[in-house]
């Protein structure tokens, strides 16, 4: 079996983290004046030094990250995650339900903080109370609020060392209101952007069993749950729309064709065969192109969790309520599957293609490869253990994963060695709201 090792540094100055002073695999913060000064910190203090990383966490101005670290857990804590948008190589944005916004910069070798930045530009801008989706792509960000509205923003500039706020961006902000919809009364419309960011698509859960009095003033594009729009500078321009037959499982657009949509949906109720469908986006409507069905084997009955495209659009993973994962090949025609250890609730592909990191809530990590062979994390410098894969929930407690992405190779411009990775992590408390 083949086997990766690997490091793990939290981003955090708490206590609350089970990584004692002889663990050489799991990393912390710490507080620059600790009365402790055992022999297993001191050696522990000096191997992190000398690694190149930071042991604690400077307060000088006028980053004062030792400050802004801990604002940060704080509204980690007191606040829920709307969205986490990898900004920039090594730039990730924080989007919190109250409209507030952290960008954390880092160093990509050592996984050091080098920056916090707090922007509060959404609070001033929009009904944040209201907010429940957010999505950026190419100096473009698109929210979504539970009113049935749609805000735009449209940059004028990218992000840099200087421009490091929305507000510094030279933003123009459109909205679109569409209160005469039906379908998803919640509004809890999803958003994805194609490849150039010039459109972009919100999709919701189908209301095609469920009945509406007839209303005069109610139109198809109403009923429709999938809504395709040209991005116009600040202003959203309706292309075209879509009611699908069942909820759909994933909409996206082509990583690789602008204007090719994809949407996967289950055959219908009883039928647990999946119709994956190619559509063409024109500026009156969808135009279908194919439709691929995909059939589980057999003996598979459970309830399809979520569903995941590669980067060149090649594969689609999926996963079931009973820990089994699927790979489809597109080009090959082809299927295979695996029981996980756990049944898979977040996936992403590796930038290569060649392989798949996959996890629960609660931070059970496993890695696969592109054909569903098993590939072993083993920590360090721990001995190795009959798990195959990573239990970062020992370290953290009590906490639920809310995001996990591979850091983009097209993004990496450090000397990194290309052999090395970054998964990126993001954990909530468990809230009750």
């Amino acid at each position: 079996m083949l086997t990766f090792v690997c490091e793990c540094h939290y981003w955090t100055l708490k206590n609350d983290l089970n990584v004692s002073y002889t663990d050489f695999s799991h990393f912390k913060y710490n507080e620059k004046k600790e009365t402790e000064t055992s022999t297993d910190k001191i050696i522990k203090k000096n191997y992190v030094e000398a690694s190149g990383c930071n042991w604690s966490v400077s307060n000088k101005r006028p980053l004062k990250l030792r400050d802004s670290l801990k604002y940060f857990e704080t509204e980690l804590n007191d606040h829920y995650l709307i969205a986490v948008e990898w900004i920039k190589k090594d730039k990730i944005a924080f989007i919190f339900n109250n409209g507030s916004t952290i960008f954390v910069t880092f160093d990509p070798v050592t996984c050091d903080i080098v920056e916090i930045v707090t922007d509060k530009f959404l609070q001033s801008k929009f009904q944040c109370e209201q907010l429940i989706n957010v999505s950026y792509a190419k100096q473009v960000l698109l929210c979504s609020f539970s009113d049935h509205k749609l805000g735009i923003i449209h940059f004028g500039r990218s992000f840099d060392r200087t421009l490091n706020k929305w507000s510094f961006l030279d933003p123009k902000i459109g909205l679109l209101d569409f209160s005469n919809s039906i379908t998803n009364r919640k509004n809890e419309r999803k958003i994805t952007f194609n490849v150039s960011a010039t459109m972009v698509a919100t999709w919701s859960k189908s209301s095609l069993n469920e009945v509406y009095p007839w209303n005069p003033l109610v139109k198809d594009e109403h009923r429709a749950n999938v809504h395709v729009y040209k991005i116009i500078g600040p202003r959203l321009e309706l292309c075209c729309y879509y009611h699908t037959k069942q909820d759909p499982i994933i909409v996206s657009f082509s990583k690789t064709i602008s204007n090719i949509i994809f949407i996967l949906e289950q055959k219908n109720c009883n039928d647990p065969r999946l119709d994956f469908s190619t559509f063409e986006v024109t500026n009156t409507k969808l135009h279908l192109v194919k439709v691929v069905t995909i059939s589980p084997f057999d003996w598979c009955s459970a309830t399809i969790v979520n569903a995941w495209l590669n980067k060149d659009d090649t594969r689609i993973c999926f996963s079931y309520n009973n820990s089994v994962l699927f790979i489809h090949d597109f080009k090959l025609s082809i299927t295979c599957s695996v029981k996980t250890a756990f049944p898979v609730e977040y996936l992403d592909w590796h930038p290569d293609g060649n392989m798949i990191a996959v996890s629960d809530s609660n931070g059970r990590i496993q890695c696969y490869d592109s054909c569903l062979s098993c590939i072993r994390l083993q920590p360090l410098t721990e001995e190795a253990s009959s798990f195959v894969w990573l239990d970062v929930q020992s370290k953290i407690g009590n906490k639920k994963l809310f995001f996990m992405k591979w850091m983009p190779y097209e993004m990496t411009k450090h000397p990194v060695n290309q052999s090395d990775a970054v998964l990126h992590l993001v954990f909530e408390k468990y809230k009750y709201f």
